[in-house]
C-alpha cells in the first residue's frame, strides 16, 4: 500500500476501496501542533532568561528579596520592640529569645530554599530542553508546572518534578501501522486482470497479474481495536488523534466507514443499527479501520498479451481477416495463437538473461540482447566534451556513438539506460544513467516475438512510453 504517513506528508486514510481525502487539513493541523510545541519551548526559554537576569548574587529574585527583607525587618522589629526582655532573660524568661531565634532560623531556611529553587528550575528546564532537542514532545501540563515553579519561593512556588510530566515520541505513521497490523494475516489472492480501453470498454489484448491482500470483516474490526490500544498506550498517538478529533470534518469523513464496520442488529426490534463516532476513542478505532483498505493491491506485473491479444496478433501476422476467421475455425486459430507469442518470447529470453545485477543498480539484472535489437536504441549522434568553462580554453566537443545497456526488473519490465558522462566529458566505466532509464518492455517483447509494435492508443493504456 502506498503510504506517506500521517507524519511526513500525512497520508490519506482509506476505507474499503474508496480513498478518503484526509490529507491537506491534517497536515496543516500537524504543522500547527509542531509550531505550538516550538512556541512553547521558545516562551519557556525567554521566561527563564528573564528569570536568570532577576536573580541577585544570593540567588534570589527581586520578589523573593523583598519577601526576605520583609521577614528580616519583622524579626528585627520584634527584637527591638522586646529589647528589654531579650537582655534580661533571667527576669523575663527565654520565650522572647526563642521567638527571635526561630525567626532567624526561618530566614536562614528561606534563603536556602530560595537558592535551591534556582538550581531546581534550571535542572527542570535542562530536562525539558534535552527532550525537545531529541525531537520529543512534552505533555501539556508542563506549562502549569513551569508557571508554579517560577513563582516566588514562599509565595505560590511549587517544586517542579519530572515525574509529573510525560516525555514521548511524536506520532509516527509507520510505527503506528506496524502496531495495528501486527499478527494480522490477510488472504492473498492472485488473478489475471484484463486491461480495457476506458473509452470503448473493449479488451486491448493485454492483461496483467494482480496480487491482492484481502482482510476478513473480523480482521478489519481487529484493526480498529488495535488502533484503540495504540491510542491508549502511546502518548504520541493520543496527542495526534485528540488533535484531529477536534475538527468535526475529520470525524464526518470517517463516520461512514465506522458505521459500515461496527453496524449491528438490535435484538429487540431486529432493525439494523449503524453507529456514528461519539468519542475520541471511537475516532481512534475509525482511523485504524480506515488506515488499511479491506482489499489492496500488493503487486502487479507488466502488461502482457492475453489470449485475445495473441489471437488478434496471430490473425494479423497470418493476414487472416474477420471474413475468413469463421466460427468453425476460430477455436483452432485461438489455440494455435495462445501457444505462440509468449512461448516464443520466453524461449528467446532464456538465452539473453545473465542473472547478474548491475553494480550501480541492484534492481536490474543484465540482458545480453542481440545486436540486431540493440542497434535500434544506439545514439549515433551523441555529443561528448568538457563543460563550457574548459571548452573556452581550447577544448572541443566531439560526436560519438553511445550504446545503451538493457536490464530487467523483478516484474519482467525491461529498461535501457545510456552510460554516464563525467564533468570532463568522458564516459564513466560501469556507471549508467538509471534515473532517466526508459521502459521498453512492450517494444522488446514485440521485437523478440517477431511482432510489430502496438498502436499508440494501446501503448498509452498499458502505461508504456513510446
Amino acid at each position: 500500500m502506498a503510504s506517506t504517513g500521517l507524519l511526513a506528508g500525512v497520508n490519506p486514510y482509506k476505507g474499503g476501496n474508496v480513498a478518503i481525502d484526509f490529507t491537506s487539513k491534517p497536515l496543516q493541523m500537524f504543522l500547527q501542533m509542531q509550531q505550538r510545541q516550538e512556541a512553547k519551548a521558545e516562551a519557556i526559554d525567554k521566561y527563564y532568561k528573564d528569570y536568570e537576569k532577576s536573580l541577585n548574587s544570593a540567588g534570589l529574585t527581586t520578589e523573593e528579596q523583598k519577601i526576605f527583607t520583609d521577614k528580616l525587618n519583622e524579626v528585627k522589629g520584634f527584637a527591638i520592640k522586646n529589647k528589654e526582655k531579650l537582655t534580661n532573660p533571667s527576669k523575663y524568661g527565654y520565650d522572647t529569645q526563642a521567638t527571635v531565634d526561630s525567626g532567624f532560623r526561618e530566614l536562614s531556611n528561606y534563603l536556602g530554599g530560595a537558592k535551591k529553587k534556582a538550581g531546581t528550575i534550571k535542572a527542570f528546564k535542562d530536562f525539558h530542553d534535552k527532550a525537545i532537542a531529541e525531537g520529543k514532545h512534552v505533555s501539556p501540563n508542563y506549562l502549569e508546572i513551569w508557571n508554579n515553579a517560577t513563582k516566588p519561593y514562599g509565595a505560590g512556588y511549587i517544586e517542579p518534578s519530572t515525574d509529573k510530566i510525560k516525555i514521548f515520541d511524536p506520532f509516527n505513521d509507520k510505527k503506528y501501522e506496524s502496531n495495528i497490523t501486527y499478527n494480522l494475516s490477510p488472504m492473498i489472492m492472485e488473478k489475471d486482470e484484463v486491461i480495457s480501453d476506458p473509452l470503448t470498454k473493449q479488451d486491448t489484448g493485454f492483461s496483467k497479474k494482480i496480487k491482492k491482500s484481502i482482510l476478513t470483516d473480523d480482521q478489519v474490526q481487529k484493526l480498529g481495536e488495535n488502533s484503540l490500544i495504540d491510542f491508549k498506550t502511546n502518548e504520541g498517538t493520543k496527542e495526534w488523534f485528540t488533535e484531529l478529533y477536534k475538527d468535526t470534518e475529520n470525524v464526518k469523513k470517517l463516520n461512514a466507514r465506522f458505521g459500515e464496520v461496527y453496524k449491528s442488529v438490535d435484538s429487540m426490534t431486529g432493525k439494523e443499527v449503524i453507529p456514528t463516532i461519539q468519542s475520541v476513542e471511537d475516532f481512534a478505532r475509525a482511523i485504524g479501520i480506515a488506515k488499511v483498505p479491506k482489499e489492496r493491491i500488493v503487486s502487479e506485473t507488466a502488461a502482457e498479451l492475453n489470449n485475445e491479444g495473441k489471437f488478434q496478433e496471430w490473425k494479423r501476422r497470418n493476414k487472416i481477416t474477420s471474413a475468413n476467421a469463421t466460427s468453425n475455425n476460430n477455436a483452432l486459430i485461438k489455440a494455435l495463437a495462445i501457444q505462440g507469442g509468449q512461448t516464443i518470447f520466453e524461449n528467446a529470453m532464456k538465452g539473453y538473461r545473465t542473472n547478474k545485477e548491475f553494480s550501480d543498480n541492484k534492481q536490474f539484472t543484465k540482458l545480453n540482447l542481440p545486436k540486431t535489437i540493440v542497434d535500434a536504441y544506439v545514439d549515433k549522434e551523441a555529443v561528448l566534451g568538457l563543460n563550457k568553462k574548459l571548452k573556452d580554453k581550447g577544448f572541443k566537443y566531439e560526436k560519438t556513438v553511445l550504446t545503451p545497456v538493457f536490464g530487467e526488473d523483478a516484474n519482467g519490465n525491461i529498461f535501457y539506460a545510456f552510460p554516464k558522462i563525467d564533468d570532463k566529458g568522458k564516459i564513466v566505466d560501469g556507471q549508467y544513467d538509471w534515473k532517466n532509464a526508459i521502459n521498453v518492455t512492450y517494444d522488446i517483447k514485440n521485437t523478440v516475438s517477431d511482432k510489430t509494435s502496438g498502436s499508440a492508443r494501446t501503448s498509452e493504456i498499458i502505461g508504456e512510453k513510446k
